[in-house]
């Protein structure tokens, strides 16, 4: 692994800082380099760190003094985040020839450290801020996001409790079968949003192909890990499409959409639907939970209005922070449970509209963790 690459400002105090630096705290390879200091925690960084961290409840300060002033702030040091994230990162390796790029940002957008890992591939390419990396089902991230804006617009048309089928178009999505019930269910959009819908997870085309699906549980009472992020990006297509503020736009796919609601909207210029991988699935893929790539520095942008709760940092209101409160913040999983203590469903055995074979699709629905993806 390289040495890791910082953003950060000299001071006078260089020298001093590098030789407080502990060697543990360094990622690796950076064992001589003077690059490589907690960013946050010192002078050198390009934002005031004092006031920045301090306003998260961390504890910083110049790396000045001597005797017990030094341990204090060896203490403050090493028991940061950014630190303890660094040391994390010195026990990773990548086997992709792109390595790995970090960053941390303020809620103001203006990074406080980044830092890149070359990879242990054979053909290495150093990666930065604008490299553009596949994010595959970290797509889900900006699906959720365009979600909450069309709410946010649309709450009257738009909102968590609707059923599929009552959008134009999708009426034929309704009435699904469930396996171990008589009885026939429909999805909402919170389904979607929360891998409670009990769709079979697969590489889907089109919403044709949903449905006649066979739910491998009842919608809303359990978790299973599954593509209803890219169901939800087809829906949100086809309800843009049919609303006054895209007349005389030639937008048609997924990706035209989110460019023109939330691209755009976020400055992000390095960020798109990445043709190859809508091909895997099908001409019409066009998959919002897995076909978007992006750079570091548009995936920040993002990450900063989840810091503000729906704001931009000129101060734009996005999403209402009350909405953002309900919608992005508290557990919506059922019963606020964890994900991992609702998954011991039982799915359907193997058919062709499911390719369950020997348990596959259900194994790997139920990969959960804590929060899944919620």
């Amino acid at each position: 692994i390289s040495p890791v690459v910082l953003a950060i400002r000299e001071s006078r105090n260089h020298q001093q800082q590098i030789e407080l630096l502990s060697r543990e705290n360094r990622p690796n390879g950076s064992e001589t380099d003077g690059a490589h200091l907690p960013a946050g925690l010192v002078e050198r960084v390009k934002i005031g760190a004092d006031d920045g961290l301090n306003s998260t409840g961390a504890s910083v300060g110049a790396m000045e003094g001597c005797g017990k002033n030094k341990a204090k702030l060896r203490k403050r040091r090493r028991d940061h985040p950014i630190v303890q994230f660094n040391q994390q990162v010195t026990g990773v390796k990548f086997g992709g020839f792109a390595g790995m790029f970090y960053s941390f940002s303020t809620s103001e957008g203006e990074e406080a450290w980044s830092g890149t890992i070359q990879s242990s591939h054979l053909v290495r390419t150093l990666s930065d801020r604008t490299s553009v990396f596949p994010l595959a089902s970290a797509s889900k991230l900006y699906t959720g996001f365009a979600a909450m804006l069309t709410m946010e617009r649309k709450p009257l048309l738009f909102y968590p409790a609707k059923f599929i089928h009552e959008f134009k178009g999708w009426e034929t999505l309704r009435d699904f079968p469930v396996h171990g019930w008589k009885g026939r269910a429909n999805l909402t959009i919170h389904h979607l949003l929360t891998h409670t819908s009990g769709l079979p997870f697969g590489m889907r085309m089109s919403k044709a192909d949903i449905e006649g699906q066979t739910l491998f549980f009842w919608p809303g009472t359990q978790y299973g890990y599954t593509l209803g992020h890219r169901v939800l990006g087809w829906l949100l297509r086809d309800f843009w499409l049919q609303q006054p503020e895209v007349e005389g736009l030639d937008l048609q796919t997924v990706g035209d959409i989110y460019k023109w609601l939330m691209f755009d909207e976020l400055g992000l210029t390095g960020t798109s639907f990445k043709s190859l991988a809508n091909h895997l699935f099908g001409w019409e893929g066009d998959a919002g939970d897995a076909a978007i790539e992006s750079t570091a520095e548009d995936f920040m942008k993002l990450a900063v209005v989840a810091l503000r709760k729906g704001s931009l940092p000129t101060g734009k209101v996005l999403i209402s922070e009350h909405n953002w409160n309900k919608w992005a913040m508290p557990n919506l999983l059922p019963s606020c449970n964890l994900s991992k203590d609702l998954v011991s469903w039982q799915g359907p055995p193997s058919s062709w509209k499911n390719g369950n074979v020997a348990g596959v699709k259900e194994t790997v629905m139920r990969q959960s963790g804590e929060y899944g993806w919620n």
